[in-house]
């Protein structure tokens, strides 16, 4: 994998967090209290907390704790990818585990969505006859009865958007969102502008030094802040470094490039930093 191809899977991963973040707030759990980035808290010993990459939080209950898997066009997440990622998540207690990919269903996969979806006690048979030789095979045998509990209430979401596509539907998002908070004051304004500072809270949160959350409450206020106080907020950010033109010292002045000279329309030109 190339640096350009990890960039874009961390705001891929960043831009679902915001998106289910923000579904749970305003639509599926509104009495959601926090988005938790990377890492949920808990006092189990026995987790693996590398593979989490969000959680949503409602007071002391872990709702749901996802892992988010993107990939090239022309990949694909197979059976034997998924079966790595549950023997994992559901080390985690949770009331729903969910696992996101932009890649197209592989091998088996769907197979092993339908035996998932069978009533009946004979799920880790129908599983381990499906896993076969694959190396997960082993880990699997060794699970607990909780393990095969936990696995029926996974969720794997085969996500057909494009990078392009997913950054404007957060956007929407965004804008709806802002506009169901404060109607009155900033309407549909700065979503674009809104949306940017969101996703670097969550990348700011998953860099952080300690368990990471974004409360819900947190997220409400932002929502609701003015164009003005939104954009002076973004100027006290570190990386929001001013660049300002060197003086010119006397040797240069009066003296033009031999480009501009010969195109004066240059002179009438403008540099902006939007």
């Amino acid at each position: 994998m190339g640096a350009q191809d990890a960039i874009r899977g961390f705001e891929y991963q960043f831009l679902w967090t915001l998106e289910y973040g923000l579904s749970a707030l305003f639509v599926d759990d509104p009495a959601s209290t926090a988005i938790q980035v990377e890492d949920v808290l808990t006092t189990r010993l026995r987790v693996d907390q590398d593979i989490v990459d969000f959680g949503v939080r409602r007071g002391d209950r872990i709702m749901t704790v996802a892992q988010i898997k993107s990939g090239g066009a022309t990949s694909a997440f197979t059976a034997s990818n998924f079966l790595s990622i549950a023997v994992r998540l559901p080390t985690h207690s949770a009331e729903h585990y969910l696992v996101v990919t932009n890649r197209s269903a592989g091998d088996n996969l769907s197979e092993l969505l339908i035996l998932m979806r069978i009533e009946g006690s004979d799920l880790r048979e129908r599983v381990l006859a499906l896993a076969g030789r694959w190396k997960v095979a082993t880990e699997l045998a060794a699970q607990e009865p909780e393990f095969w509990q936990r696995l029926v209430r996974m969720e794997v979401v085969l996500d057909p958007r494009d990078i392009e596509q997913v950054r404007v539907d957060v956007q929407e998002r965004v804008r709806a969102a802002r506009h169901r908070v404060a109607p009155s004051t900033v309407g549909w304004d700065a979503a674009g502008l809104l949306t940017g500072y969101l996703v670097w809270e969550v990348m700011g949160k998953a860099a952080g030094p300690a368990v990471a959350e974004l409360p819900m409450s947190a997220l409400l206020r932002i929502l609701g802040t003015s164009v003005d106080s939104l954009t002076a907020l973004i100027r006290e950010r570190d990386w929001a470094i001013p660049v300002t033109p060197a003086p010119r010292t006397p040797a240069c002045q009066g003296e033009l490039s031999p480009l501009v000279q010969s195109n004066p329309g240059l002179m009438q030109g403008e540099i902006r930093i939007d």
